[in-house]
Parts: structure tokens; sequence; C-alpha cells
């Protein structure tokens, strides 16, 4: 059936054969070759470790800034200051001066003495001053007491002058055939002139030599003189009224003043019409004691300002 289908169709004649020559094609012109590129040898892989330099560095984490934050400091702690060794009042020429060989001086001017003592009592209130009265070119001169009120600070403006005067309705008469008053002092009282000063023990502190007074002839400090006459270190330091104690012992009254060697090594010397710095001993009441307890008690005979 299938063949009886294909026969139905037309038959178509072979294509004739033509017999033709050959024509050439004419070829585009090659262009010229180009130069070959160098080979280029691949590197050889290398397979060493590398060292840490040549390794990529580890990324750092990445962290958000933080705000800096203000610390306070606490205060440094305060350093205690170290105690002192004594205390010390400062005293001007202009308002004391010293009572030794101070010139003693009538009203009318003329003087008739100097002053080379003075008489305390137990209290270590001055009583009475020395005076040693001026004869004719150093013949019949002699020592006489005037009570305290016989004698004042010569009144020159506020400063203390070089002079005392008489207080003429307070003056003794004077006898000049009765022989010399001086030393006959009466009982509870001490001259300080040469007066040795000690400590509680026993052992010396020095000698008096001056006794610094104000214009109303009040004692402000003593002068002592540390060392004996051939010491070399020989000095003097102006010892506060009030660190002085006048006791009385087997009938007579002796100078206490507690100041250890150390204590004498940081005073400062006296200089006559210098700045005068009179010592005492350093308070040495610990801290957080009460004030009661601190409170030493007044020893019997402390000199009263």
């Amino acid at each position: 059936m299938a063949l009886a289908a294909c026969s139905t169709f037309d038959q178509q004649s072979a294509a004739p054969i033509v017999e033709g020559t050959a024509q050439a094609v004419p070829l585009p012109e090659a262009a010229p070759p180009e130069p070959a590129a160098p080979l280029v040898q691949p590197e050889p892989e290398l397979h060493e470790a590398k060292t840490d330099s040549d390794r990529a560095a580890p990324k750092k984490p990445h962290r958000s800034p933080q705000r800096a934050t203000a610390t306070v400091s606490s205060p440094p702690t305060a350093q205690p200051m170290p105690t002192p060794l004594v205390a010390s009042r400062l005293l001007y020429p202009g308002q004391v001066k010293g009572l030794l060989d101070t010139e003693v001086q009538r009203p009318d001017g003329k003087a008739i003495g100097h002053a080379v003592d003075l008489v305390v009592d137990a209290n270590g209130v001055l009583r009475e001053i020395v005076v040693n009265l001026t004869g004719f070119m150093g013949v019949g001169d002699r020592k006489v007491d005037f009570p305290r009120g016989a004698l004042r600070v010569k009144p020159v403006g506020p400063r203390v002058a070089g002079a005392l005067e008489l207080v003429p309705s307070r003056t003794p008469p004077i006898d000049p055939a009765k022989p010399a008053q001086a030393g006959s002092t009466t009982s509870g009282t001490v001259p300080l002139m040469d007066t040795t000063v000690q400590r509680t023990n026993g052992s010396k502190v020095g000698r008096v030599v001056d006794v610094l007074i104000d214009a109303g002839l009040r004692p402000q400090a003593a002068v002592l003189e540390l060392g004996n006459l051939i010491s070399a270190d020989r000095r003097r330091i102006a010892a506060d009224w009030s660190a002085l104690r006048f006791v009385a012992r087997d009938k007579a009254i002796q100078l206490l003043l507690d100041l250890s060697d150390q204590q004498l090594d940081a005073s400062p010397s006296y200089v006559a019409d210098q700045p005068i710095r009179a010592v005492s001993p350093a308070p040495t009441a610990a801290r957080g004691t009460p004030a009661a307890a601190r409170q030493p008690a007044a020893p019997a005979g402390r000199a009263s300002r």
C-alpha cells in the first residue's frame, strides 16, 4: 500500500551532467606573520613555608571606641607636721629692753646710778630694783634696793626708753652715812642676776645675765647664758618669763626651766638690739586627748603675768 502511494507521484528526470573546466578562485593575500611572543616560563610554585612577616597579619577585631570617663583622684594624705621642740614669742627692741646697766635718773634728768639687779618673789613678781649709786669718780659707789614703785620707765612715746626715773613721792630717803642696803632682801624673794637656772631633775640649764622689761617695768623674758666661761659653744638665749618657775626649797627660791639639751640647741640665740624670740617648752599634748586631760596642773610658785 505504501508502494502504491509512491507510484502516484511523477517521476523526476535526472539532471544532465555538464562537463566544465575548473577556474581558479583568487585567495586573499595573507598578512605577514606576527613575531612570536617570548615564552614566559611559569615560575615554579613555591611550597616553602611563609615567614611570619610574609603572612598576612590577622585582622584585629573592631571595637567601638569607648568614652573616656574622668577619674577623680583622691587628695593626697596630708603628712603630719613635725612637732616643734620649742615655742617662741617674738619681742621687738622697742617693746622691751634689758634692765642690767640701765641708767637711773632724777626727775631733772641727772643720772644717779645704774640698775644692776632685780629682786622677785616666789610668784615671779618684781619687788625691788638694785641700783648702784655713783659716787665721785667711782669713790663711794654703793648699792641700794629701791622698791618697784619708786622707779618707772622714762616715758618717750610708745617705745621703751633707755633710762629709769625716780618717782619722788615713792622714793625712800637715802642716807649717805648708812652702809649699802643691797643684799638685805626680805624672806621669800631672790635676786636674779647670776642666779643658776636648773631643770626639775637638778641639772643645770644656764645662768641669768639680764632681764627684759617692758614699759610697765614688767619682766617679759630672762636672758640665760648657756655653757661655762671656757665653753666653746657658749651663747645666750631669751627664756620666756612665763616658762620660768620659782620654787621655794630649803628656805630659798630656785629658778626652774624644763628645757632639754635638744630644746636648748633648737632655741635661737639672743642678740641685743635685734628682734628677740623668747622660747618656752613646746606643748607635747597628744592628739585626741580631751582638753581637760591635756591641761597640766599649774605648779606651785609658777610665774604669774
